[in-house]
């Protein structure tokens, strides 16, 4: 798999945006100061409909990824051979055939577009609320009040909410168990905005 999968790979898990969303990123979107990509409405499953973007908070690790990337083109991911382009969604799927396909990884079968669905499942059981997931996602808000909020109204909430997804990454990566501590004090960190003891504690905990 090429280093720009492998990458892509990382921002799908880690935003937990759809897959033509994250392919198609350009760099005048991504604010590495501010921490957000500020996808525009015309590159938006829904943005038609709505005619409003979608910022999405950028944790510590997506910023590192973006931040080790090369900035030739004007497309974060350009398509080989033509580098105003983005990379096509077949091209993430053939890499995702290809891991599945390969003896020597203990991989179930999926696709790229799995990840979004699996992420949303996972947030649930880590206590970030389902308003809180259907905005990280920008998945269509039916009720008068969401369909006319700003676009960075929630955005600490939306931060919360991705900062405590990674925490949970990080605990699986580091192959550290799933405690009940883990669960009370992740639970915690998603709901309390202004209080750093939950994040103190997590990172105690991976190191037990």
């Amino acid at each position: 798999m090429s280093q720009e999968s492998i990458t892509a790979f990382r921002l799908l898990l880690l935003t937990g945006q759809r897959v033509e969303e994250i392919l198609g990123a350009r760099w005048s979107e991504i604010d590495l100061e501010r921490r957000v990509l500020d996808i525009p409405a015309d590159r938006l499953k829904t943005g038609n409909k709505t005619q409003r973007g979608h910022v999405v908070p950028l944790s510590e690790m997506a910023i590192a990824l973006f931040a080790a990337m090369p900035r030739v083109d004007p497309c974060v991911f350009p398509k080989r051979g033509d580098p105003q382009c983005p990379m096509p969604f077949r091209s993430l799927s053939q890499a995702a055939d290809r891991l599945c396909n390969d003896p020597q990884q203990p991989f179930t079968r999926f696709t790229p577009r799995d990840i979004r669905r699996s992420i949303k499942t996972r947030m649930s059981e880590i206590g970030i609320l389902k308003e809180i997931r259907d905005r990280i996602q920008n998945h269509a808000l039916h009720d008068v009040a969401s369909k006319h909020y700003d676009r960075f109204d929630f955005l600490p909430d939306k931060r919360a909410g991705l900062d405590g997804w990674q925490w949970e990454l990080r605990r699986i990566l580091a192959d550290a168990p799933l405690t009940e501590d883990w669960r009370k004090w992740l639970r915690r960190f998603v709901k309390e905005l202004d209080n750093d003891l939950p994040a103190r504690q997590l990172a105690r905990l991976l190191t037990l």
